[in-house]
């Protein structure tokens, strides 16, 4: 990792490949882009107290600028409410994003970003955030209102089995089931 990068330990990076997705060079590889991306933040990334990345450097990384759910994956994956990622929040993120993350898990991660009011649910509030995002990343152009509703309602039509007015985890996961190329599309790389 060169001279001016600070050392992981071996046993945090056996302790790091345990708990995570990641192989020891992936693991390595996302210390480096934290350390790069708190060294631009004006820290001393060989601090451990430095190692943390705040909502706006988040956003910045290049990975995550044009991503129109980067204030929702920070805060999903901050593990202290502050929308700030530690390194340990960066490498959870890492290892579900990765290749090698389970689709249950991707499933699990995505129904979190997605569920804006963090209620557990994905009711008509959340599906419309989720469109107006995915179509409206100017906000020139982009689908109206009703429309958005529109598709909402088709949403639940479709995969509200129990006709409740919400998805649920359970009914998310059986509308993943059934699209093939979402743990393609659900992974992004550091």
């Amino acid at each position: 990792m060169g001279a001016n990068t600070s050392k992981l330990p071996d046993q945090d990076i056996r302790d790091y490949q345990d708990l995570t997705y990641l192989s020891k060079a992936e693991i390595l590889r996302a210390y480096k882009r934290m350390q790069e991306e708190v060294a631009k933040a004006g820290r001393d990334p060989h601090q451990p107290t430095n190692m943390y990345l705040t909502f706006k450097e988040f956003h910045r990384m290049k990975e995550m600028e044009f991503n129109p759910f980067a204030d929702r994956i920070c805060h999903v994956f901050s593990s202290k409410g502050d929308d700030c990622l530690t390194f340990e929040d960066f490498l959870d993120m890492v290892s579900v994003f990765s290749e090698s993350a389970s689709k249950s898990i991707k499933t699990a991660y995505a129904f979190k970003i997605y569920d804006f009011n963090d209620d557990g649910l994905l009711e008509e509030t959340d599906l419309a955030e989720l469109i107006r995002r995915i179509t409206n990343p100017s906000e020139i152009s982009g689908l109206r209102s009703d429309e958005i509703y529109e598709i909402v309602r088709f949403i639940l039509l479709e995969a509200d089995l129990d006709e409740n007015k919400y998805i649920s985890l359970t009914e998310f996961e059986l509308v993943v089931s059934k699209s093939p190329d979402f743990v393609k599309t659900f992974c992004i790389r550091f």
